[in-house]
């Protein structure tokens, strides 16, 4: 196998990296199957229960936040596991580069477990997940526009004007 670059953990952060990306497509592809499969009242795990009055475009959402949240967690506890093998890899008497990974782990495994969070609160109809929804959506575009990526910045304005539609603004004011 060729290597792309000379440090020794350059080549696993590539494999886990590619790893991470094929689990992030096999869970997209499952949640949009478990979507489609279905029924307006059939319940999914005994958990999860598809609303005939959820609009189409908040599960869409949910399902997509669901996604980033496995995502932040893979990664996070892969940051864990860095922290773990550069002391061994580098010699390194210090530990200062493992707290930067255990803090940066830390970090993702908390923004995984809130991206679940507000996954759940989107899918059941929570008022408040709507605002944190449209304040994320404004918060990628200013980030987007920082770093001139385009997709993100259409991304975050679809995302605010569908959740600003009447219908949607009606799943979330159902109680």
């Amino acid at each position: 196998m060729k290597s792309y670059c000379s440090l020794p953990l350059c080549d696993e952060f590539i494999e886990r990296t590619a790893l991470t990306v094929q689990f992030v497509f096999f869970a997209i592809f499952k949640l949009a199957r478990i979507s489609y499969l279905c029924d307006k009242d059939e319940q999914f795990i005994g958990v999860l229960k598809m609303s005939s009055s959820r609009p189409k475009g908040v599960t869409i959402i949910a399902l997509l936040e669901v996604v980033v949240g496995i995502y932040f967690l893979v990664t996070g506890f892969g940051e864990f596991s860095t922290a773990a093998i550069i002391p061994l890899v580098y010699y390194i008497p210090s530990n200062a580069m493992s707290i930067i990974f255990r803090v940066l782990g830390a970090v993702r495994i908390i923004l995984g477990l809130a991206s679940l969070l507000l996954a759940w609160s989107l899918w059941t109809g929570k008022k408040w997940a709507m605002m944190v929804a449209l304040i994320l959506a404004i918060l990628s575009i200013i980030v987007n526009l920082i770093s001139l990526h385009i997709i993100g910045i259409v991304i975050g304005a679809i995302i605010i004007y569908y959740i600003t539609r009447p219908i949607v603004k009606q799943w979330f004011t159902k109680t």
